[in-house]
């Protein structure tokens, strides 16, 4: 599968080399499913658009489109240093990218947030110019803690991943 067509804007808005060059790496190492299912086979926490063949990666893609957007506000943007918008648009590509585990799971695994975040660090390690420590937690908290309220296990009875703001303790 040629994966070098998916995710062009994010790949356009990408300033730093470096950090083009993780994000190329992270999109050709993503398992082929992120370009092939669907986000939901229910529309629960997506989007109809999200259903049906392609439905992950039309529900990523939109989702660091959105925050494209909203770094290009200037009352959210300024806020952030040129490195952390990078990181946040890449992480908001990539965060279901273990949505289904490492073996295609015929259904969403409650523990996709922290499995994406681990995969970020692991491919951060293997990729020939990694980023720095901070860099790379920033992006793999950001990837842990992307289903916010809805953190706990499928059948709630513990909390799996962190909310935004807080820091999971596995990659501490």
């Amino acid at each position: 599968m040629n994966k070098d067509i998916f995710f062009k804007r994010v790949e356009n808005f990408i300033t730093d080399e470096q950090y083009l060059g993780f994000f190329k790496f992270l999109r050709e190492n993503a398992n082929d499913y992120l370009y092939t299912t669907a986000a939901s086979s229910t529309a629960k926490h997506h989007s109809l658009v999200d259903l049906g063949i392609g439905g992950l990666y039309r529900h990523s893609d939109s989702v660091a489109r959105m925050m494209i957007y909203f770094l290009g506000l200037d009352m959210y943007g300024s806020k952030f240093e040129e490195w952390q918008k990078n990181a946040l648009v890449i992480t908001a590509a990539m965060h279901d990218s273990k949505k289904l585990g490492d073996n295609g799971s015929s259904f969403t695994l409650d523990t996709h947030p922290n499995l994406a975040a681990t995969w970020l660090i692991e491919m951060n390690s293997k990729y020939e110019n990694p980023l720095p420590k901070e860099q790379i937690m920033f992006m793999a908290n950001c990837c842990a803690a992307h289903s916010g309220q809805w953190c706990n296990s499928y059948r709630g009875q513990k909390k799996i991943c962190p909310i935004p703001g807080e820091a999971y303790e596995t990659f501490e």
